[in-house]
């Protein structure tokens, strides 16, 4: 198993890259603009976001003049949604293991969510004294009386009451291995007893609502279907619209105009989730899951809150968290939320 402070040598880590996007820097795309022989003002400069190479060579073959501006940039790709987060293939080590990296970014990142969602004085773990505390470290060991807790500086055994004193009935620990927790704790200097293990969660929000309807489509073609943006997962992906890789390994990076398992797009005000799973408890950690194949770079954290998750399930079901609405879809069949009201609609094929 990796430890923390061995990845690290018990320093500070800093994660070599937030989130990687499949789009180009607004630098990127003034240079691929002016190679192509073209200007671009200021002012459309700086409305440059999400601009990907077909987008360049649309700015470049269709523009009359030899100034691209504002209205260009406005009118460029004509997508109904902006990508938040689209994982680019790079950070993928064609490897089963998850990488040494992965498990540091995955803590640095967590760390920095629980620490703005759940303000405490956090000590490290080699800090700990005679006390009440909270620490934030990974699971690396889960007994049946407490968790082997590590951080960049140490690892410790945190023994917990696992058995209710009144009735003896047990009392599960509230983790999984490998989960990135704050954990109230009492030392003596001594023994180290856990008091509560605390999870991120969510935040009570103000619902986000929108215009139009958005579809996922699941293993099934999608004539008819009465929509502003189609998604579309498995084996009969749409050229039309945008559509979403999940026939592999999760996550799936990128591929050419596709979008990454999972994804977060933003239609009007509504951020929308998409992935090939998912369960109500990842809301609570703030995570999706764990990769079953080797990446760098900890991509699953839930850093954006979505107010729509759609992901493909066993069953056609839709539930509610929060202000948030967990759609899910079976295979040969499509989904349609209206984004005004949340209300949705089964289609079968």
């Amino acid at each position: 198993m990796l430890h923390l402070a061995q990845k690290n040598g018990g320093g500070k880590h800093t994660p070599s890259s937030e989130i990687i996007f499949m789009t180009l820097t607004k630098q990127e795309v003034i240079n691929r603009v002016m190679e192509g022989g073209k200007l671009i003002s200021p002012e459309a400069a700086e409305g440059l976001r999400n601009v990907s190479e077909e987008d360049i060579r649309r700015l470049i073959n269709d523009s009359e003049s030899n100034m691209i501006t504002v209205e260009a940039i406005k009118n460029l790709s004509g997508k109904p949604y902006e990508i938040l987060k689209s994982v680019n293939k790079s950070i993928f080590t064609g490897h089963t293991a998850v990488s040494h990296s992965y498990f540091t970014s995955k803590y640095e990142r967590m760390k920095k969510i629980i620490s703005e969602r759940v303000a405490k004085s956090y000590v490290s773990l080699r800090n700990l004294g005679q006390g009440e505390f909270f620490v934030i470290g990974m699971v690396r060991e889960i007994s049946n009386n407490g968790i082997v807790l590590e951080d960049p500086t140490k690892n410790l055994f945190i023994r917990f009451e696992t058995k209710n004193a009144a009735d003896g009935s047990a009392i599960p620990l509230n983790c999984d291995h490998d989960d990135v927790i704050a954990v109230r704790v009492d030392s003596d200097g001594k023994e180290i007893v856990g008091k509560e293990i605390i999870h991120p969660g969510v935040p009570l929000r103000t619902p986000g609502i929108g215009n139009g309807k958005v579809a996922l489509a699941v293993d099934c073609d999608m004539e008819g279907i009465e929509a502003d943006t189609i998604f579309t997962m498995g084996t009969k992906l749409a050229t039309a619209h945008t559509a979403i890789n999940v026939t592999g390994s999760y996550p799936t990076g990128a591929e050419q105009g596709m979008l990454s398992n999972p994804s977060v797009v933003k239609i009007g005000d509504v951020v929308v989730l998409i992935a090939d799973r998912f369960s109500k408890k990842w809301l609570e950690k703030r995570h999706l899951g764990e990769p079953n194949i080797g990446i760098n770079e900890d991509v699953l954290c839930l850093d954006i809150l979505p107010d729509i998750v759609l992901y493909k399930s066993d069953l056609n079901e839709i539930s509610h968290y929060k202000s948030i609405t967990m759609v899910g879809c079976k295979p040969g069949n499509v989904i349609v939320v209206d984004l005004a009201d949340r209300k949705e609609k089964f289609i079968e094929f």
